[in-house]
């Protein structure tokens, strides 16, 4: 893991973009969660993606771990069922629009709830190296 903070993939005070939560399960039958937001407001743009433990979008004052991953194309916004390459299969859980406002990203959700993330850096011992930043529910 390099020492540089993780950021959210746009800028403060941005224009808010798309975010969806995608329940993937795997082949051996595991489950996480996919939070993809768009690295821009315009058709198309990559999706930046987070691999978290438990679902984001829950309780607040929760706490998730979560890993980076690569980019994901921009049909994830819109696709659910089963991943190429036999990685099981995704359904979309959430979805809503991300603004970023300082160090924080607040998400309004499709359904009407709504979401105030921080991320931080995982300082606890013995937690699962892959997965090394935490995303807060403030």
């Amino acid at each position: 893991m390099d020492n540089r903070a993780m950021m959210w993939p746009v800028t403060p005070d941005s224009p808010p973009v798309p975010v969806v939560v995608l329940e993937h399960t795997e082949p051996c039958g595991g489950v996480h969660w996919d939070l993809l937001v768009a690295r821009g407001p315009q058709f198309g743009a990559a999706l930046w993606g987070l691999r978290c433990q438990k679902r984001p979008d829950g309780s607040l004052g929760t706490t998730v771990r979560v890993a980076p991953t690569p980019d994901h194309r921009a049909a994830w916004l819109e696709l659910e069922g089963v991943v190429s390459g036999g990685r099981g299969v995704v359904k979309q859980v959430a979805r809503g629009l991300l603004h970023v406002s300082g160090d924080v990203a607040e998400v309004q959700w499709d359904d009407g709830r709504k979401s105030r993330w921080r991320i931080g850096e995982d300082q606890v011992s013995g937690s699962d190296p892959r997965m090394s930043y935490l995303v807060s529910n403030l």
